[in-house]
Parts: structure tokens; C-alpha cells; sequence
């Protein structure tokens, strides 16, 4: 299947000059003869078929073009990220390029909608994305050949998975990968904030690189850029992911392959992409489009269940990295009931239909 792989990329980050750009290191990391050859892999190729967040792209009405939703696109611009860190590291080309093909392979296990529907496949086959994500770099399946023939000729697969398990130290790049502001969350909050057309603090991927891991001799700037990534993080978790469309879209997502009279899903489907699962599950999509419209599943009408509040707070007065950047969470129970409405249809207020109690 062919994809369309044009990518936009956002205002904030059109105006860089050349070798701090975003647009600089998307191609030249695109171009490369190794990466290149990865990316045109049918393992990799099947995540421009994965949506970046899952059930939320078909249920919310975003301003993110289709070429941007997804997590071969998100893989692409962190992989980039890694380049432009280890370039400017010095790292040598060995490392470097280990770095990036780990970067490109993060998300590489993802299943079709993401993470909205791992919980009930983690719950059936005792393992979810990362998991598959190791079977497919270690050749384990099909779809992978072809991949593993590159890696075993340009790289070290153990290594590799090794940055991704956050088993590698900071001398050899681990920190990209395992700090609290990483590579992958650097592009997955920007990202979001794309989604929602939210991006007016101008917060830019390079800019938040640079200061997480290069400049290190100038504190004060790199707290400005870092302190605005971390705000947009919490907005993004309490704006948007953890209200109700988000809540609702996953949750069903889950449902919906539990309920018995719904096609079961098979350790292939896991390895599939969403065209394949339009077809298979065309009526948990049908209902995508009716959640879009506020119309609620009934399926989850008066359940109560579990979901994990997030909360991401600088601490202004704390000037080492760890303390100024903190996170809890909060499991909540939650109930979703029909909000009353004048002609008694199941169309309904979803700002209004959601009951927490914190624990």
C-alpha cells in the first residue's frame, strides 16, 4: 500500500536557520542511505498506517493533516532529533547511527489505534507494543525480513534494543531516550499541541533538543524553553488526552473486543495496520464517527473504571534538572452516564456526563 509521506511542518519551526532547523534534519535523515532503507521497510512503512493517538483520530475534529497523524511521520521526526543531538555530541558515526535506527524503531511494535486498544490486547496475550516491537527487530515475524537483513548488515540489534529499554548510559546516549524530556516525548507533546492547534507559545522540537541535551553552560535559557515544554505537556494531558472524547474514544476501543459478539482479535491483527481493521471491525469505526457526532457507545453507559490522572509541575526554585521537572499520577474511578438533554436522544453534553472519584 502507498502512503503519502508529505509532511507539514509547523510555523514556529519554518523559520530556524539551516543546520538548527527542523526541516533540515527531517531530510537529512530521510536522505540517508541507511535510514532511507529502513524506513522503506514493510515493518516500517506499516506505521504511516498507524494513528499517532489512536481512537482520539477518528473521534476528535483536529486541525493536524492525515501526513502528520501518525507514527511512522513521529518516528521520522524523532529519529531526527536523535541525529541533530549526536551529531552535535561528536558521537561517532557507529554510535550516531545506532542512535537514529533506535530512534526510527521506537515505535515499531505499535499496534493499529495505538494505545487505545493495548490494554484489552496486553490483557489477552500477556504483552503489548513494546514486546511486539522486540519480535519485529528481532526478525520474529514476517513482516520484519526484511528489516532484519538491514539491521544485522548496519547495526547492532542488541544495542538498539538496549537504548530502548533505557539500559544504556549517557556517555553512549542513553539520555535521549530515558530522561524525563526525551526525544519521544519532545515530538509527541509538540505534536499534540499540533493536533489541537494550540501551538501559539511557538514551543519548537529543536529548540527544546538544544536545551535538554547541548547547552548545557546556559541555565537560565534552557529553563525558559524546557519550563514552557513542561506546561505544554500538562496542558496537553489535561486538556485534551485525559478529558472526556479521549476517555470515552479509548475505553471503548477496549469494550468493544470484549464483548463477545464482536469479531476476536488474532496475534496477526496485532501486527496488521488500520486499513486491514476498518475492514475487519467496521462496526467499532462506524462508531468512531458517532462518538465524532457526541453520540455516546452504550456499551459503556453507567460502568465505572479505572483511568490514570497526570499532572506535570515546574518547580521554579529548584535548579537541578530532576527536582525542577516533576510528574504524579492519580488512578480515578470513573462513571460515564447520560447527560439529560431536551429530546431525550443519546446525543449528549460530554463535558458534563463524566463522575471522578480521586484515590
Amino acid at each position: 500500500m502507498k502512503h503519502n509521506k508529505n509532511m507539514q511542518l509547523w510555523q514556529s519551526e519554518l523559520d530556524d536557520s539551516d543546520e538548527i532547523g527542523m526541516a533540515y534534519w527531517v531530510e537529512k535523515t530521510r536522505n540517508d542511505f541507511i535510514f532511507k532503507q529502513i524506513i522503506d521497510t514493510p515493518a516500517f512503512e506499516r506505521l504511516y498506517d498507524i494513528s499517532f493517538l489512536g481512537a482520539i483520530d477518528y473521534t476528535f475534529k483536529n486541525k493536524l493533516s492525515k501526513e502528520n497523524r501518525n507514527r511512522a511521520t513521529h518516528s521520522i521526526y524523532v529519529a531526527s532529533l536523535a541525529n541533530y543531538i549526536a551529531t552535535n555530541r561528536n558521537y561517532d558515526d557507529d554510535l550516531r547511527i545506532n542512535i537514529v535506527v533506535a530512534a526510527l524503531l521506537h515505535d515499531i511494535g505499535h499496534l493499529p489505534l495505538s494505545h487505545s486498544a493495548e490494554p484489552y490486547v496486553k490483557k489477552m496475550f500477556g504483552y503489548g507494543h513494546h514486546e511486539c516491537g522486540e519480535k519485529i527487530i528481532n526478525g520474529e515475524v514476517k513482516i520484519a525480513n526484511e528489516l532484519k537483513l538491514i539491521l544485522n548488515k548496519y547495526c547492532c540489534s542488541s544495542f538498539i534494543k538496549s537504548l530502548l529499554n533505557n539500559n544504556i548510559s549517557y556517555i553512549d546516549g542513553g539520555d535521549l531516550f530515558s530522561n524525563k524530556i526525551n526525544i519521544d516525548t519532545i515530538d509527541g507533546i509538540l505534536r499534540c499541541l499540533e493536533y489541537k492547534s494550540n501551538n501559539n507559545l511557538n514551543i519548537n522540537r529543536m529548540k527544546i533538543a538544544k536545551a535538554a541535551f547541548l547547552d548545557l553552560t546556559n541555565e537560565n535559557s534552557s529553563f525558559n524553553e524546557l519550563d514552557t515544554f513542561w506546561k505544554g505537556k500538562d496542558w496537553i494531558y489535561s486538556s485534551f488526552i485525559n478529558t472526556d472524547i479521549g476517555i470515552i474514544s479509548d475505553k471503548f476501543s477496549q469494550l468493544f473486543f470484549e464483548d463477545e459478539n464482536n469479531v476476536e482479535i488474532t496475534i496477526d491483527d496485532m501486527f496488521s495496520n488500520e486499513s486491514i481493521w476498518k475492514r475487519k471491525y467496521s462496526r467499532m469505526f462506524n462508531i468512531f464517527k458517532k462518538i465524532k457526532n457526541n453520540e455516546i457507545p452504550e456499551c459503556i453507559l453507567s460502568q465505572k473504571f479505572d483511568i490514570t490522572s497526570r499532572k506535570y509541575t515546574v518547580h521554579p526554585d529548584e535548579y537541578k534538572f530532576s527536582d525542577r521537572y516533576s510528574y504524579t499520577k492519580l488512578s480515578k474511578s470513573i462513571e460515564i452516564n447520560i447527560a439529560p438533554t431536551d429530546n431525550n436522544n443519546v446525543q449528549l453534553n460530554l463535558e458534563l456526563m463524566l463522575n471522578y472519584e480521586g484515590r
